[in-house]
């Protein structure tokens, strides 16, 4: 659900295709015509770890989405149900397990005549609060913790408070290149990160992103595709004090696109940098720290996908992905020793109708994550994923 309603939420078509996750199929609008898509999906995860001390968890999300596309504009509404378990063989932390509706995401957009040769895209995202963002002091001490968590399960979050995204997109087509600029500014609501304590309630900083994208056709049939993402966070306040500014992060992805009559192969490497966090200093105040807690990221993938006939197409990716170790050194209460996942697939997609579709995505991972104070001993987690779609469009056509 992270990888999903990230799509949605972060604007746009042109720029959903940054997700390192195999590319979002997704309905090709009609210029002429309204019409109303639905889709509804099953994804069911799980993973182990036999290293001492052994753990093991899984994910079960029910989501669905039911679209209004026009000519010009467009609305989006994305719910979902989560059913997510941790369960730690460290009696000291306890399991977890939480059953209910997630968040939801409304998302609208217009698009307006052109302007000096541009397209202009104008849209509005909404995280509604329907999701349970406040547990129970054992339920946070049974969370898991570690950044490995965000590459276990799709969904790490089980709710925020009401947020708030208007967003801009400029895009210009040229002989055998276009361009794009993004602007998307989310005002963070308030929400009670505890069930416990009183007086804790937790206003996420606001967060601006500035989104670029350049493709240029290389060659024919051959799609060269550059996108970048600068995300800049406020502070943290929690009982009206500022407690913490996550780094600014730097994301960049480059993929070359080969497309024959029916093979499409694309080639991905994509990199993240972020910035030192500030914290709470020895005065009171939000200081930078002294070195980077946080972790650089790189990953590779090859995606390809084969159209059969009309009804039948096939996919199948492979990748790999690194997170850094973060600047403290081996030993300190801050290290953090990074990890490595290692992942394939693949899925089928078959065409009931013109207007109708099905597909099936398995997925299979292995991740090595360092030993350090969230995790004291080294750890090889495997899991599986497993993903079912149904797509339905009413109207406009084909």
């Amino acid at each position: 659900m992270r990888r999903a309603a990230a799509c949605l939420v972060v604007v746009v078509s042109v720029f959903c295709g940054m997700s390192l996750a195999a590319e979002p199929q997704e309905p090709v609008q009609s210029q002429q015509k309204s019409k109303v898509v639905v889709q509804m999906d099953e994804n069911r995860g799980s993973w182990t770890s036999d290293t001492l001390p052994k753990k093991k968890g899984g994910q079960n999300l029910a989501y669905y989405s039911i679209g209004y596309y026009a000519s010009q504009w467009g609305v989006t509404v994305l719910g979902s149900h989560g059913d997510t378990t941790y369960i730690n063989s460290d009696s000291s932390k306890g399991d977890f397990h939480y059953a209910g509706m997630m968040d939801s995401i409304i998302s609208a957009y217009y698009m307006r005549p052109s302007i000096f040769g541009m397209d202009v895209r104008l849209g509005l995202d909404l995280n509604v609060p329907t999701g349970h963002p406040s547990f129970s002091n054992r339920e946070l001490k049974a969370l898991m913790l570690d950044g490995v968590s965000k590459d276990l399960n799709m969904a790490t979050s089980f709710g925020r408070g009401l947020n708030i995204a208007p967003n801009l997109i400029l895009s210009k087509s040229f002989n055998n290149s276009s361009v794009g600029l993004g602007l998307r500014y989310e005002v963070m609501g308030e929400y009670d990160p505890t069930s416990e304590v009183s007086g804790d309630n937790l206003k996420p900083g606001d967060v601006l992103m500035v989104m670029g994208l350049w493709q240029y056709a290389v060659e024919d049939r051959g799609m060269l595709i550059t996108d970048a993402i600068a995300t800049f966070s406020g502070r943290d306040q929690q009982g009206g004090a500022d407690v913490f500014k996550k780094g600014n992060t730097y994301d960049i992805t480059v993929r070359y696109v080969k497309a024959g009559n029916a093979l499409r192969i694309t080639y991905a490497l994509a990199v993240g940098l972020q910035d030192k966090n500030k914290t709470l200093g020895s005065g009171g105040g939000l200081a930078t720290e002294d070195r980077n807690t946080n972790n650089n990221r790189v990953e590779v993938f090859i995606n390809t996908g084969y159209i059969f006939n009309n009804r039948l197409a096939i996919n199948n990716i492979l990748g790999y992905k690194k997170y850094n170790a973060n600047g403290y050194s081996f030993g300190d209460q801050l290290y953090d020793a990074g990890y490595d996942k290692i992942y394939a697939g693949g899925g089928v997609t078959y065409t009931f109708s013109g207007n109708s579709y099905v597909r099936l995505d398995i997925r299979s991972f292995q991740i090595r994550n360092g030993a350090d104070t969230l995790e004291p001993t080294f750890a090889v987690y495997r899991g599986v994923n497993v993903d079912l779609g149904f797509v339905y469009v009413f109207g406009g056509g084909k």
